[in-house]
């Protein structure tokens, strides 16, 4: 058949920089198994490395034991691996094999090791091994004097020396004996080659009671053809249209480095060993060697593997080859992938390429061929992980699922990455081959029926694609880099030497250099090859912020500052893929100001939204408050302005970011009864997200089984098991059982209703004038309003609240006749006065016409019974209650005289007691009463009040219950902590107790202290890191949710007594891994202060950590103008602002809307720039 040339031969330039190879040595050079060996490390022109400043060893026996202190990432139990810091780049470790191993010496004949950080993503040594001499055991050295390929004729001696006097020979592979010495200490031979070709010698030595045998492999350089390259032909295996038993190999040598280049493999005649035969062909050019062979007499449809054999000592496989042979195929069973071939490792090493002649053309269906992708801002993205999506995790398993999709309503499916990876098991980011499927999801035509089947039922196919890195075993690395799997040399045509993110965060294996020709041809051969022999709709590129040169660091180490040359690159890539698919979806991870990804829209890109907006959406998830306004193209302005191009994809979730149910069930808040952690709750709490994020107007995205609240954490293996950073990327439980829960199949149903809203007249494309939003953090209700092209009117109203919300008309639809959509399309006739009830978490949709309305019964429309003002109140303080007759069971809607019944709860669990009767004032339908529980229950200050019971009842004795008919609970605030002595000074020690009863947080055994102090004067508290507390901050369980800490608060915080007693002590109480969190604690004060300290002056950042609000402050202020920037981990501006400020003036920052992690304050005031790293709990 007939193939587009995907991979031009054209005028190439590239870069020229200098770097250091990374080494490992020992000392001694030889050494047994039971000596003390010292290792030394040199990681200069290692990026990543060069930063640490802790490194571990990784140690091990090959096919054998690991140490004990093999563990990642690396804790303090590791201690033992640690490396130690010399001068410059240089590490050092000493240590016995036996020992650190734990093996005995005849199990360490060879031993790998590596210098790594903490954790792998921190950057790691290639594999070093070393030979390990056996104590009384003979061994052999087998040397030539000549490293690398020989010349014809040229002499090189062959030297055999054993460790002790023993018979010696040399010989070759045949036999044929060179050199031979009986009771000798050495013996060489000199060989010179009269032709072209490998080598092998063999050596041994024996004495009376051992022998010993080692090998040389000696590659003479062959008389290279010089031949040009034949016409039309690609990069990688040529396929002849007329002929099944040929093919014809082409590689190219951008910096015609390569003296010779052989085909080896599993052919018939050769079985892997080099042959002159399959010597290729050298065709120069002014920017490139191309080798290239012609292999006749194969088999047609047979599978081959082989490889690229380069200067004798490089083996790779094809870059461009379309399966990939490596030594995980092991794992894939025959369900998995049928006739897969073994890899070969008797034969060779490093991993392999197919190719096959005669293979049979897929056949595409007519609704490929003319497939109509949908507009971009129709685009409703399934984004789908195959291993995660079924329990077979195949294309052919996900395909039997595409009923349940069409179900849901999506029109886009996202794959992540699909292309050869490093592994098996993976999220796919780690790609070595871009233009072979991974074999772990089935076979390239499963993945081709996939696409297929999807057309037909409308729905387009995006893929995820890596192209800001690759790892280190691509061979586009392994052509020109240190070692096996090191990093590239400084002018490797493809990649950059070093990251351009010194951010080891930001680092993922091998940084590719967007700015070679080199590149950007690869680039564009693979979009290409994609678009062309998958049919695939688009992509999704990873990381497109790192598509630059200029490294990223200082005031811009997360790269988010506009880069022409960033947004060249992009723009170039996105006009080759629309010059041959002007319909394709280019959509980029990219995350930078707002100017920069304006200018990449008008080109017609699509961007993720990142972090932000889902980090506001688990916070409504969670019960607290949400600005939900920039998932909405509409909201950038200024430079950032996007204009009518509705180029924003935006997500509550993604595979990076975590799921909403599980934020509601481990981090929701309760509040009378009405529990987010509870699926009664937390469900409606997921439609009610999804209401107010699937109808605004532009491209949406969900994650997979979103639709179901699916609640297993991004960083768990079980659903309610271990919360671990470690499992962020591993295999998620696949719940399909969730579709027999008639609570979930509602939720599911909910968000096919609002996809088909979105359809409904194209109000997915509803302009800026016909759209509005209320979607602010400051507001309880929040409404959507939109209009079609036809008039069609929507109305989305919501209490996103922890209680009820009485809605005025500003929140309602306007005047006039409206349809619940939810409701069966019920008649509702709005006044301009009207008002109302709203549950907590509960919405309504309303539309201006008659449509096609989902089924009733899908949303949760129950009315409560009551609300409390204050909504949190102590037993001393008092609370006002009001009962809505028309809420709960609906009793006492005719009722003209009402009382509230009250009962004290002592304890978490325990019955109330005796009920008392508070009267009510009659208010607009509503009844209304005041009371004190301290003063109506008669408690002294000891008494534990933890909630209060309450019903309501007329003058006839019929009960206000909830619709269960059952009491309500009004939550009482619980005093969680108390210091022993009440009176204290910073340089006492005093007892903190921790009253966690009743918490989920309780019931874990190992709690952590997570200290601050909002002040001036800066702490120094050792509470290590989120993830992983110091151990210098456990608790004292008490038993029964009680815990204490014993401290002297001056040398815990390393504070003044005056900062103890002006700002006090602040702190809250964590799991060590930090999955579980209680609230803010204090802040609490010393009461004497026995010395003065003045405040530093300058500029001042407080609280840190905080809960929401932020204050800059400085006494060096003079009307200068500032700028204030808040940036999530990852750089990514979340808001700005600019003041004019004088001394003693105080900026707030309001962090609560966004989720608890880490964020950068940056301050620019003239020429001065300062940021700092904060926490938001």
């Amino acid at each position: 058949m007939n193939k587009t040339l995907y991979f031009l031969i054209g005028f190439f330039l590239f870069l020229s920089q200098s770097v250091s190879a990374q080494t490992i040595t020992a000392s001694p050079e030889k050494f047994k198994a039971t000596d003390e060996v010292t290792f030394t490390a040199d990681v200069t022109g290692n990026a990543s490395l060069e930063g640490l400043t802790e490194a571990w060893a990784w140690v091990w026996v090959p096919d054998g034991a690991g140490a004990a202190t093999n563990v990642n990432p690396a804790t303090d139990a590791q201690d033992a691996a640690k490396w130690t810091k010399g001068a410059g780049n240089v590490w050092t470790i000493t240590f016995v094999p036996t020992e650190f191993i734990g093996a005995s010496a005849d199990q360490i004949s060879r031993m790998g090791i590596i210098l790594k950080g903490r954790d792998w993503n921190d950057g790691q040594t290639s594999d070093v091994f070393f030979d390990v001499e056996q104590a009384g055991v003979l061994s052999l050295d087998f040397t030539a004097s000549v490293s690398g390929p020989v010349e014809i004729g040229e002499t090189v001696t062959l030297t055999a020396t054993p460790n002790e006097t023993a018979d010696l020979i040399i010989k070759d592979a045949e036999g044929v004996v060179f050199s031979s010495e009986a009771d000798s200490e050495g013996i060489s031979h000199d060989f010179t080659p009269e032709a072209s070709g490998s080598y092998k010698f063999i050596a041994t030595a024996n004495t009376a009671d051992q022998s010993s045998e080692k090998e040389l492999e000696i590659f003479v350089k062959p008389d290279v053809v010089d031949a040009e390259l034949p016409a039309g032909l690609k990069l990688g295996p040529n396929y002849d249209a007329n002929d099944d038993t040929k093919v014809t190999f082409v590689l190219v040598d951008p910096l015609k480095q390569k003296e010779f280049v052989y085909v080896i493999g599993d052919f018939k005649e050769t079985d892997w060993e080099v042959q002159d035969q399959y010597s290729m062909k050298r065709y120069e050019t002014d920017t490139a060697n191309y080798w290239w062979l012609e292999v006749t007499g194969l088999t047609p449809g047979e599978e081959y593997i082989y490889q690229y054999l380069m200067d004798g000592s490089v083996k790779i496989a094809d870059p461009y080859t379309d399966k990939v042979s490596d030594f995980d195929d092991q794992y894939i069973d025959e369900a998995r992938y049928p006739g897969l071939k073994p890899y070969p490792e008797e034969k060779t090493q490093f991993r392999a390429s197919y190719f096959q002649t005669g293979q049979t053309e897929f056949n595409w269906s007519n609704e490929t061929i003319n497939f109509q992708k949908p507009a971009s801002e129709s685009l409703v993205v399934y984004e789908l992980h195959i291993r995660d999506f079924t329990e077979e995790q195949t294309y052919e398993a996900a395909i039997a699922r595409f009923d349940y999709l069409e179900s849901v309503g999506v029109n886009c499916i996202e794959l992540m990455p699909v292309n050869e990876f490093e592994g098996n098991n993976s999220w796919g980011y780690n790609p070595n081959f871009y233009f072979a499927v991974d074999k772990w999801y089935g076979h390239k035509n499963d993945l081709k029926t996939f696409i297929d089947e999807a057309h037909k039922r409308g729905m387009a196919v995006v893929i995820d694609m890596v192209l800001n890195h690759t790892f280190h075993s691509s061979p586009f690395n392994r052509m020109y880099n240190e070692g096996d799997y090191g990093d590239p040399t400084a002018d490797n045509p493809w990649y950059n030497p070093q990251g351009n993110f010194p951010d080891a965060d930001l680092n993922w294996g091998v940084d590719f250099n967007h700015e070679s020709v080199w590149t950007q041809a690869l680039v564009d051969s693979v979009n290409t090859y994609w678009m062309e022999e998958y049919k695939v709709d688009g992509f999704r590129f990873d990381f497109t912020k790192g598509f630059t040169n200029h490294v990223k660091e200082g005031d811009d180490m997360w790269g988010s500052r506009y880069d022409q040359d960033r947004v060249d690159i992009l723009k170039r890539m996105n006009a080759v893929i629309k010059a041959k698919d002007e319909d394709a979806y280019v959509i980029l991870e990219h995350l930078t100001d707002w100017d920069e990804e304006a200018e990449l829209a008008k080109e017609g890109m699509l961007l993720w939204t990142g972090a932000g907006p889902h980090h506001e959406f688990a916070n409504a998830a969670k019960g607290d408050g949400a600005n939900l306004i920039d998932q909405y193209y509409g909201r950038r302005d200024g430079n950032g302005s996007l204009g009518d191009n509705m180029a924003l994809v935006s997500y509550m979730e993604s595979h990076d970011e975590e799921r909403m149910k599980f934020e509601s069930d481990y981090h929701g808040k309760a509040l009378h009864g009405y529990d987010l952690k509870q699926d009664k709750y937390s469900i409606d709490r997921q439609k009610l997200l999804a209401a107010f994020f699937l109808p605004v107007p532009g491209p949406k995205m969900v994650w997979q089984f979103g639709e179901l609240g699916y609640d297993v954490s991004i960083n768990q293996i079980e659903k309610d098991g271990e919360i671990s950073g470690d499992y962020r990327t591993a295999e998620k439980p696949v719940l399909w059982e969730y579709n027999d829960n008639a609570e979930r199949v509602k939720l599911r149903k909910v968000y096919k209703a609002l996809f088909d809203l979105r359809n409904e007249s194209a109000l997915y494309k509803a302009t800026k004038a016909n759209t509005q939003l209320k979607l602010g953090g400051d507001q309880q209700v929040k409404t959507i309003q939109l209009m079609s092209e036809t008039g069609l009117k929507v109305h989305v109203v919501g209490n996103f609240g922890m209680q009820a919300a009485e809605v005025g008309a500003a929140d309602l639809p306007s005047a006039g006749t409206w349809y619940e959509y939810f409701n069966g399309g019920n008649e509702v006739v709005f006044g301009q006065e009207d008002k109302k009830l709203l549950g907590p978490g509960n919405f309504q949709v309303y539309v201006s016409e008659v449509i096609e309305f989902p089924e009733t019964g899908l949303i949760n429309n129950d009315l409560p019974f009551f609300s409390v003002n204050p909504a949190s109140f102590k037993k001393e303080e008092t609370a006002e209650v009001t009962f809505y007759p028309e809420g709960g069971n609906a009793n006492l809607i005719d009722a003209e005289n009402v009382k509230m019944m009250v009962a004290p709860v002592m304890e978490i669990g325990g019955n109330a007691g005796e009920f008392l009767s508070v009267d009510m004032t009659e208010d607009s339908g509503r009844f209304i009463a005041s009371f004190n529980p301290m003063e109506l229950f008669g408690l002294s200050e000891e008494d534990d009040l933890v909630a209060v019971e309450v019903y309501f009842e007329d003058d006839q004795g019929n009960k206000g219950l909830s619709k269960e008919e059952e009491n309500g609970i009004l939550s009482v605030e619980v005093e969680r902590v108390s210091i022993n002595p009440k009176a204290w000074r910073a340089y006492e020690e005093i007892t903190i107790n921790f009253d966690l009863s009743g918490l989920a947080i309780g019931q874990q055994e190992d709690l952590y202290l997570w200290a601050w102090h909002n002040g001036d004067e800066e702490e120094e508290v050792l509470n290590g890191d989120w993830g992983a507390s110091d151990e210098a901050a456990k608790l004292t369980s008490l038993g029964n949710g009680q815990f204490e800490m014993k401290m002297v608060s001056a040398d815990y915080y390393n504070l003044s007594q005056a900062a103890i007693m002006a700002d006090g002590i602040e702190f809250l109480v964590k799991t060590k891994d930090g999955g579980m969190q209680t609230e803010d604690f204090g802040p609490f004060k010393a009461t004497v202060v026995s010395d003065s300290e003045a405040a530093s002056d300058g500029l001042l950042i407080y609280p840190v950590p905080t809960n929401g609000p932020l204050f800059i402050s400085s006494e060096q202020w003079s009307g200068e103008e500032l700028q204030v920037r808040v940036l999530d981990a990852m750089g990514r501006l979340l808001k700005q602002n600019t003041a004019k400020v004088q001394k003693g003036d105080r900026l707030q920052i309001d962090l609560s809307a966004y989720q608890t992690g880490y964020f950068f304050v940056e301050i620019l005031q003239g020429s001065k720039r300062s940021v700092r790293k904060v926490i938001k709990l």
